[in-house]
């Protein structure tokens, strides 16, 4: 059984069983040209994947070289963060915003009818709502933006031997850049030449860990076992996947509740900046530390 964190309500966590954590519902369902709705094709295609890390661990619990798997760990790292909705809701939220920023921009030309008499702020006050299929599509897209990422650093598997058991969360890959103080760093904001430290607890006792330090040992020798016994590096990471989790922490044991109740307002979360230009209406996006927003529903044909 999970201790279960609710951001919105950390002080009233819950006892869960792995198998029912985390679960959404349809969440990969995808709309048909017939009419008819495809709940198993993405889960199918994911399960694959999923098979297969039972092995991994396994190879990871006995010290076992895994550089045969090298793909599949990576292909595993980027699903779970491609597949969350820490990513999704980011997604969407982006394309709203793209689709307010041309509406805005189309009523300043004059080819939108008028607003009614009284509502003169009626576009600074609307809820756009996006087809939660459109980013199911763009999920894709991150894979290559993971390809980067890997491409500047080393992994090795951690054991942590430290007495204080790793937590995770609901957005359990982490990527960030150590050169930044702690105040200011951005969740997933690196600088193009900048160094990157990746974390992704797999157990209470197991880290993939990532770092541009790493890069050339990890291309001489492969991905290697080591392990630390310091309290203090446990908590460093534990703060950090506080920080990066969207909506709920996840813990082994109880102990960990002052630590999960100080990042629970914030959230990565897309911050987007509408900006004109000679091309019409551009929308810069970032990742920021900031509070969710509810999305608005989306109402389909088929409800």
């Amino acid at each position: 059984m999970l201790n279960v964190y609710k951001k919105d309500d950390p002080d009233n966590p819950f006892r869960q069983s792995p198998g029912n954590t985390g679960y959404h519902k349809r969440y990969y369902s995808q709309p048909l040209p017939d009419g008819e709705i495809d709940n198993n094709t993405l889960e199918d295609i994911f399960g694959e994947l999923e098979t297969k890390w039972p092995a991994i661990m396994d190879r990871f619990r006995n010290d076992a070289d895994a550089n045969d798997c090298l793909e599949d760990i990576f292909a595993f790292i980027g699903l779970q963060r491609a597949r969350v909705p820490a990513y999704r809701d980011a997604i969407e939220s982006m394309l709203a915003e793209h689709v307010l920023a041309t509406t805005k921009r189309l009523n300043e030309m004059g080819q939108l009818p008028p607003t009614p008499e009284g509502f003169d702020d009626l576009l600074d006050n609307i809820q756009v709502s996006i087809d939660p299929h459109q980013s199911i599509h763009i999920m894709a897209k991150m894979m290559p933006e993971m390809t980067r990422i890997f491409s500047r650093i080393g992994i090795n598997i951690v054991r942590n031997l430290s007495g204080i058991p790793f937590l995770t969360s609901d957005n359990p890959v982490i990527w960030f850049s150590p050169a930044s103080p702690d105040s200011q760093m951005q969740p997933y904001h690196v600088r193009p030449d900048g160094p990157v430290r990746l974390l992704f607890p797999v157990a209470p006792d197991l880290m993939i860990y990532g770092d541009t330090e790493m890069r050339e040992q990890f291309a001489e020798n492969g991905l290697e076992y080591q392990e630390f016994d310091e309290p203090k590096v446990a908590k460093a990471w534990n703060r950090q996947i506080c920080r990066f989790a969207y909506q709920t922490v996840y813990a082994q044991e109880p102990g960990h509740e002052p630590l999960i109740k100080k990042y629970a307002a914030l959230s990565p979360v897309l911050k987007a900046k509408p900006t004109k230009n000679k091309f019409g209406q551009l929308v810069i996006t970032e990742f920021i530390f900031g509070k969710r927003k509810k999305k608005a529903k989306w109402k389909s044909n088929v409800d």
